[in-house]
């Protein structure tokens, strides 16, 4: 009996004991109170057969307690758990059994599937975290981003992609998934291809209002394709393309500053009349291009074509042929 009452506090202090239901916990304490009265030396003078029921019911009180199976069972179910925490690595899966395997406490294996499950669902959040990555490297946001904003971008999704990697991916913490989450969507945020656009279209706006040869329908119309379009390159587009039409523009303002002149000259008086009214369409037809107002919205091709035809119409004129000619007939005439 007294060999039985000797090993009582380490019983209390095993996990068998702390980890028992308290059930159990109570039947021990009572079998070791009801021994200890038999034993004390003002007890009961209780004879052998009561002192061996003691002794029976202590040693049975102990080998219930159930602290060790229920730490046992803890593990069993946690490591059933854990097959189910289909986001983690195996790395993070082989640590996460480890610490199961490890605890010597049901608390100690709660706090291990715990952290597990936590871990877990860090790992969903940051695949969650990386799902589009292939739909935002497709928007503008992303392709016209600043080229350092989009290698973050792309570096971050990396990094993700191998925590996440099951075979080769590293036993990553809670707290070190949740930062690289933190990198990927921080680096998203950044991406700056949209605002990229919009300062592109208040650029090419500011320019075309520089430029002056432009009608007012050609100046609608680029602004309204300016307004239209989706890329830095298709905004730098019409801009370039503006640019180019208010240079021909400017050409066919030169290539008609000295209509006045012409007709006052002896070339265009005594032309043949189709080649003056030739002239005259094409000097015509320019001066409604160039009207601010009214000129129609015409593109560089047609403003080209527009600069030829006032310059074919200019050289075919031949009033000084036409008087030469004239002189030369008179002369042989009067001879």
């Amino acid at each position: 009996m007294k060999h039985a009452l000797a090993e009582k506090d380490n019983t209390k202090r095993s996990v068998n004991y702390t980890d028992a239901d308290q059930p159990k916990q109570q039947a021990y304490d009572t079998a070791v109170t009801q021994a200890e009265a038999i034993t004390n030396a003002n007890g009961s003078n209780a004879n052998e057969t009561q002192v061996q029921a003691a002794l029976n019911q202590l040693n049975q009180a102990k080998n219930d307690l159930n602290g060790d199976n229920k730490v046992a069972q803890a593990k069993e179910a946690a490591k059933r758990a854990l097959a189910s925490y289909s986001n983690l690595n195996n790395a993070q899966s082989t640590a996460a059994t480890s610490q199961i395997d490890s605890a010597t406490t049901v608390a100690g294996v709660t706090a291990a599937q715990n952290t597990a499950n936590e871990l877990n669902t860090a790992m969903g959040q940051l695949q969650n975290g990386i799902n589009d990555q292939n739909t935002v490297k497709q928007q503008v946001n992303f392709t016209d981003a600043d080229q350092g904003k989009k290698d973050a971008y792309t570096t971050a999704v990396t990094n993700a992609q191998g925590i996440l990697d099951k075979a080769n991916g590293q036993n990553m913490t809670k707290a070190q998934v949740e930062a690289v989450l933190n990198q990927v969507t921080t680096a998203k945020n950044a991406l700056n291809g949209d605002a990229n656009v919009r300062q592109a279209k208040s650029d090419a706006k500011a320019n075309l209002g520089t430029l002056t040869h432009l009608n007012n329908a050609q100046k609608q119309d680029l602004t309204s394709q300016i307004e239209g379009a989706t890329t830095v390159n298709g905004v730098n587009g019409v801009k370039t393309k503006a640019q180019d039409l208010d240079g021909a523009m400017q050409r066919l303002e030169s290539a008609i500053a000295n209509k006045d002149q012409t007709k006052a000259s002896e070339n265009y008086i005594d032309a043949d009349p189709t080649k003056k009214t030739a002239f005259d369409n094409a000097i015509t037809q320019a001066e409604s291009y160039l009207n601010k107002d009214h000129g129609a919205n015409k593109d560089k091709q047609a403003v080209e074509q527009a600069i030829q035809s006032v310059t074919t119409a200019k050289n075919a004129l031949n009033g000084d042929a036409n008087l030469q000619r004239a002189k030369t007939e008179a002369t042989t005439s009067y001879r």
